[in-house]
């Protein structure tokens, strides 16, 4: 992807964030990681539905130590995930972000597919005799 792909920064933000206030949403929750724009929240997110699988809680501590120091470093710190969990102030819109979420993630889908089809008809158009 080429940086240009539409996506919710503050949706995927909010999505992510709420599991922090209500752990069970997730359990709810239809997206899957790599539907996530960013990276570093698709790793904060895998590591939720780790800890989730397994049956143990979701706060910063457990998942700062299910993602491992050199992950943390890597998303620029505990800082980052303690900000994340304290920036949603309430679940009470989860189902809307995760609406976002799930829209913006098929328009790439779709401008993937897209530019996928360019290149083929371009390939065989430069084949022809």
């Amino acid at each position: 992807m080429n940086g240009l792909e539409p996506f919710n920064q503050e949706a995927e933000e909010a999505l992510v964030g709420a599991f922090f206030l209500d752990e069970e949403l997730v359990k709810e929750c239809t997206i899957r990681p790599e539907q996530l724009y960013s990276w570093k929240l698709r790793l904060i997110y895998s590591a939720i539905r780790s800890l989730d699988e397994k049956g143990k809680p979701v706060d910063v501590i457990t998942v700062v130590e299910e993602l491992g120091i050199q992950n943390v470093k890597l998303l620029g710190g505990i800082s980052y995930i303690t900000q994340l969990a304290g920036s949603v102030p309430t679940t009470a819109n989860f189902h809307f972000y995760e609406k976002l979420v799930r829209e913006y993630a098929q328009k790439r889908m779709a401008i993937q597919i897209a530019g996928k089809i360019m290149e083929q008809a371009q390939e065989s158009e430069s084949v022809r005799p």
